[in-house]
């Protein structure tokens, strides 16, 4: 492979939000616990976050030609690295 220059982002296919998240952990993880959604100026933060941010990847996926999973397949391959522990 052939380095490109450049600014990439990278992250797994697909846009949720962190309640989303939350919840297929749960699910995936066969919990009973209750996942509340909360907006985003009830966790404060330090730096200013915007409203929605999602992150483009095909420059990366072009240039190096990637194929990136989605979000749900690469959680489920984590979750299952965390229970082998």
């Amino acid at each position: 492979n052939t380095f490109i220059p450049g600014i990439y982002h990278y992250c797994n296919k697909g846009i949720i939000s962190w309640h989303q998240f939350a919840t297929a952990i749960r699910d995936l993880s066969e919990l009973s616990c209750e996942v509340n959604p909360i907006p985003t100026t009830a966790y404060p933060t330090p730096a200013k976050r915007p409203g929605y941010s999602a992150l483009d990847c095909h420059k990366i996926e072009q240039d190096y030609g990637l194929t990136i999973p989605d979000w749900k397949e690469s959680l489920v391959k984590c979750l299952g690295l965390i229970n082998q522990q």
